[in-house]
């Protein structure tokens, strides 16, 4: 299949710096790739095949800003497919390709990245459980942003204790790499280190061309905790009763990642007792509390949310549950009692 002209008058405009003329040209693109009636490359051959010879001849284009509105909103796009495929949708495929070859050769990434992928793990997961590799990449990257202890790839999770004196979190984190995983990009998970230690190099290592940290800078640390905050109010302090208990469940597989932040660890507190007597979110919330305990920090602000815990009053089956937390508080927070 021949190269589309349009392709290669991006290319030009690019090198001339237009980026007027390159948004001219790439919307009517974008637009055709939005309707309904698009549901597989059979319906864009044309247009994916030439965003993709684009991305691979002229990848820096779609970093630049006159893009970046149309490449997130493809990115949040609802499917009006009633089953999603594995692989997700062609949308997303692209979308999550296209802001890969435009986004990583750059070191700090826009927050709204985060803010998506948060939107998508705790509800559909169109994309973030995507099969494709193009959607692990682009996922596995944004998880980058996330602070949670004992939350790793299979086989490398940290299962000893942390220090009962360990500080809050806050600045800077620094990333260990390991392997992107095979299939589901959940899978994948960068554990962060407090922020004192020496910052990762933003050069990646030889086994592991394409993912590495993309928000550790201070100020974007506090926008992601600013993001993860006002998403989880959303989905569980105000939408969480009314959701379906399927909603609820792929909100519940989120949440590991996010117990590094307070706000998380303090909503989900709230809310843990309601769903652990719950019979159909039961082992799920089951799940939930070892990581939500091994994140509970020394400080003081937290004791309040660790005696919510504590006080739980739980159906007897769960009796074993309450008995873990009040033993694992003991152990991260000396001042709980």
């Amino acid at each position: 299949m021949s190269t589309p002209k349009w392709v290669s008058d991006v290319v030009r405009e690019k090198d001339k710096d237009n980026d007027t003329v390159i948004a001219n040209l790439l919307q009517p693109r974008f637009t055709m790739l939005m309707q309904a009636k698009v549901t597989k490359v059979e319906h864009c051959a044309d247009v994916s095949g030439g965003l993709q010879e684009l991305a691979k001849r002229c990848p820096s284009v779609f970093g630049r800003k006159c893009l970046y509105n149309n490449l997130l909103e493809m990115l949040r796009y609802s499917s009006p497919l009633s089953i999603v495929p594995k692989e997700s949708i062609i949308q997303h495929q692209l979308a999550c390709t296209l802001l890969m070859a435009g986004y990583d050769d750059k070191d700090k990434w826009p927050v709204q990245f985060v803010r998506a992928y948060l939107d998508d793990a705790f509800d559909k997961r169109s994309w973030v459980d995507s099969t494709s590799q193009q959607c692990s990449l682009f996922a596995s990257n944004v998880l980058t942003a996330f602070v949670s202890v004992g939350y790793g790839p299979p086989g490398q999770i940290k299962t000893e204790e942390p220090d009962a004196k360990r500080r809050k979190i806050t600045g800077s984190p620094v990333i260990q790499p390991s392997a992107p995983p095979p299939s589901s990009s959940t899978q994948y998970f960068e554990e962060l280190i407090s922020s004192d230690a020496p910052k990762l190099s933003p050069a990646a290592p030889p086994d592991l061309p394409s993912v590495r940290p993309r928000y550790y800078d201070a100020q974007l640390q506090q926008d992601i905790r600013a993001a993860v905050s006002d998403a989880c109010r959303t989905y569980v302090d105000v939408r969480v009763d009314a959701l379906a208990d399927r909603r609820v469940k792929s909100l519940m597989k989120a949440l590991p990642g996010l117990f590094g932040f307070e706000e998380v660890r303090r909503l989900v507190s709230l809310r843990l007792e309601s769903w652990l007597n719950n019979q159909n979110l039961m082992r799920q919330a089951k799940e939930l509390v070892p990581a939500l305990v091994r994140n509970f920090t020394s400080d003081s602000d937290e004791v309040e949310t660790a005696f919510s815990l504590a006080r739980m009053k739980l159906k007897p089956p769960n009796g074993p549950v309450l008995v873990e937390v009040v033993a694992g508080l003991a152990k991260v927070n000396v001042l709980f009692p």
